[in-house]
């Protein structure tokens, strides 16, 4: 048998193997981009319906997409180092429900059109995106998702409130090794029910918040390693309990470095240095308007968290600038204020009423009843959300505070301390 018989065998077997390529989906030699894109598309999606893979080469422009793509179980994307996909449509660029799960998806670097609130809802469990990321795209949701993983990624100008969400008791979802620069929310948030989760080794330079945020319904989750500079907000913060905040760096952010307003959270080999950038007038993040005291590391009751029980230990807490910012190594604030009738109150403030937290379902002038009860209730004028029972008077107690190393950022400030209470 010659040679090129073989060759010829060889290559006919390996094209079975192998996935599709996108060059190879249609011949466009003959039509223009939109007949391209679309047959592109068509053909990508029936793909990975089907379970299926798909690579993409990078052809240096990006592919188009007019529509969701929506994966079944086993399928993957996955393109060469740079390759970009448009979501030209107002919804989400993919979708991988329950039935989907070991969907992969690698280096592709999503870019939507500014409106569309979402990127992708994970709902099943064992995805993973690796590589690539987003810009000017929506939030990357985990919904009621299991052991899924995004690592190597890149999230940039994001325009939801969340560049990732793991929410809806989504578990062992970890979040490993990527950049979020600059989008308009949070990096990561977790909330309602979300728990046992992993946020490692990520990092931002100017994010719109907090790189890592916990609301006050989740719980149990590790946020370990990661570098937050910059950002609008704290470094990171956390509302819920028991979770573990560990060698993270935290330093030049508006607001304090670490946040904890949450019950029974561990904060340890954390490095806090030079937060509180809102009073630096040399700094792009400087809020002449502001008058409150940022710290270090902050422990509080507010955004419905308690601030009680917290264990803050072996820190690293300093400010080395010439006019510091940071002025509180380790603070402990104010809790929560309490309900006043014919007061005025924002949407989604948090309000103390007699052992229960409650939060404005809207703006306006309190009544003359102060909320009692669970669901939503009324003042008389405004309605307010019951967020959970706080036994004591609203205030943090409880934290231990031990054995942490400080310098240059337990200055007197020059007005009485606020306490974060939005």
């Amino acid at each position: 048998m010659s040679v090129r018989r073989i060759v010829l065998g060889f290559t006919a077997a390996l094209c079975l193997l192998i996935p599709v390529y996108a060059s190879a989906l249609q011949d466009t030699s003959l039509q223009g981009p939109a007949a391209e894109n679309e047959a592109e598309f068509a053909e990508i999606r029936v793909r990975l319906s089907e379970g299926r893979s798909v690579f993409l080469e990078n052809r240096g422009r990006p592919y188009r997409i007019n529509g969701t793509l929506t994966f079944a179980r086993n399928a993957s994307l996955r393109g060469a180092v740079g390759t970009v996909l448009i979501a030209e449509g107002d919804g989400a660029a993919f979708d991988v429900p329950p039935s989907a799960t070991h969907v992969a998806i690698e280096n592709i670097t999503f870019r939507q059109n500014g409106r569309s609130r979402t990127l992708g809802t994970v709902r099943a469990g064992n995805f993973r995106l690796t590589g690539g990321g987003a810009v000017d795209a929506g939030t990357l949701v985990f919904s009621n998702a299991r052991n899924g993983r995004v690592e190597r990624a890149r999230f940039e100008n994001g325009v939801a409130a969340n560049a990732i969400a793991i929410t809806n008791g989504s578990s062992g979802i970890a979040i490993e090794g990527n950049e979020f620069e600059r989008n308009a929310g949070f990096g990561i948030q977790i909330d309602n029910g979300a728990n046992g989760n992993d946020i490692s080794n990520n990092s931002t330079r100017a994010n719109g918040i907090e790189l890592v945020g916990i609301r006050y319904n989740a719980f149990g989750n590790v946020i370990a390693y990661n570098r937050a500079e910059g950002t609008g907000d704290n470094g990171i913060s956390v509302t819920g309990d028991r979770n573990v905040v560990l060698g993270n760096r935290v330093s030049g952010n508006a607001l304090n470095g670490i946040a904890i307003y949450g019950d029974e959270n561990t904060v340890m080999g954390n490095v806090a240095i030079g937060n509180g950038q809102n009073l630096n007038p040399r700094s792009p993040l400087h809020n002449p308007q502001d008058t409150s005291v940022y710290a270090g590391i902050l422990a509080n009751g507010a955004f419905g968290g308690g601030g009680r029980n917290n264990v803050i230990v072996g820190n690293i807490i300093a400010d080395d600038q010439g006019r510091p910012t940071q002025l509180r190594c380790v603070m402990v604030g104010q809790g929560y204020g309490r309900w006043k009738a014919a007061t005025d109150y924002t949407a989604r403030r948090f309000i103390y009423a007699d052992g229960e937290i409650y939060q404005t379902e809207n703006a306006g002038t309190s009544g003359t009843l102060a909320p009692s009860g669970r669901g939503v209730v009324t003042d008389g004028r405004i309605a307010w959300r019951h967020i959970r029972t706080l036994a004591g008077n609203g205030r943090p107690s409880g934290n231990m505070i031990a054995n942490n190393q400080t310098a240059g950022c337990d200055h007197p400030p020059a007005h009485a301390e606020t306490s974060g209470q939005p």
